[in-house]
């Protein structure tokens, strides 16, 4: 082949690949359908709530979540908020699901993610009140199952995130259980394999495998199970009949997940998440809930009595 030969053969490719990125680019852009354009159609489901003299915050407020429902391109959202201990409004917009148009209500469960390791630092908390957890023993004495480190690390270095417990992956972030745990030992196991990342209270980082260690100190101290401990000691007392532990099978009353369809951005459509295992971070972020359950949880932390 000549080198003009090349050289046009070059273009032609070149050429090519524009058009196929370009249409395909087109294709994506004109498959983008957004789950709502009109706020006004934008159905919801309040709580049997009493705002009182709340009640023209909580018309302004419906107003905002259903433009921003539409602004967003989400499936759904849940709100709710407490006064003085009391829940005054709660109330679900758009879809739970929308290939089958359920409706988001108040009792909807969402996953908490990270905010689970909220409600375990409060079950800590619990524990150590009452005399079951040192904050600055050694993890050992809790979990002897967990090895040795090069390091000793504590509770309190735990729920700080400065005790180096942390699984690598190629991004340089945490690498989360990607199975289904039947039990917090299977859990541990997952994550007592590896060395401490660095000196515990030498450096702060993020760190959700330490919390799932965190999670396995609870279940010890309070000698039972961590679903069983967190159900009975917390939730129940404090009226948080929704939230529970994500099981293998969908649970009544729970969303379905969503996730955008590129570069993070809702506003360039969602589609439903891939299959995800939750169930080994336990205390790291396998809560399911609703915004009530966490407006009670937050009324209980702001008073003594829990």
């Amino acid at each position: 082949m000549t080198r003009r030969g090349a050289e046009m053969a070059i273009a032609f490719l070149f050429a090519a690949a524009i058009v196929v990125v370009g249409g395909g680019a087109v294709f994506f852009i004109l498959t983008i359908s957004p789950v709502f354009t009109d706020p006004a159609a934008v159905p919801s489901t309040p709580a049997a709530t009493q705002p009182g003299r709340y009640s023209g915050a909580v018309d302004e407020s419906r107003r905002l979540a259903r433009a921003l429902i539409v602004e967003e391109n989400l499936p759904g959202l849940s709100l709710a908020v407490a006064a003085d201990g009391e829940l005054v409004w709660a109330e679900g917009f758009g879809w739970a699901d929308v290939e089958r148009r359920a409706p988001v209500t108040p009792l909807t469960r969402f996953r908490l993610g990270s905010v689970s390791k909220t409600l375990t630092a409060a079950a800590v908390a619990l524990l150590h009140e009452r005399g079951r957890i040192d904050l600055d023993a050694p993890v050992q004495r809790y979990i002897p199952a967990y090895p040795e480190k090069q390091w000793t690390l504590t509770t309190r270095q735990l729920m700080g995130d400065i005790a180096g417990v942390h699984v690598i992956r190629g991004d340089n972030n945490d690498s989360m259980p990607a199975r289904d745990c039947a039990s917090l030992d299977e859990a541990l196991q997952i994550v007592a394999v590896e060395p401490l990342l660095f000196e515990p209270g030498t450096k702060y980082r993020f760190s959700t495998n330490g919390w799932i260690l965190l999670s396995a100190v609870v279940e010890a101290a309070a000698g039972e199970p961590f679903p069983t401990f967190m159900t009975r000691e917390m939730f129940t007392p404090l009226g948080m009949e929704s939230t529970v532990i994500e099981a293998d099978d969908k649970l009544p009353d729970t969303t379905s997940f969503y996730f955008p369809r590129a570069n993070l951005d809702t506003k360039l459509g969602v589609e439903e998440a891939s299959r995800r295992h939750n169930s080994c971070l336990f205390g790291a972020g396998a809560y399911l809930s609703t915004p009530s359950d966490l407006a009670r949880f937050g009324s209980a932390m702001l008073k003594p009595g829990l």
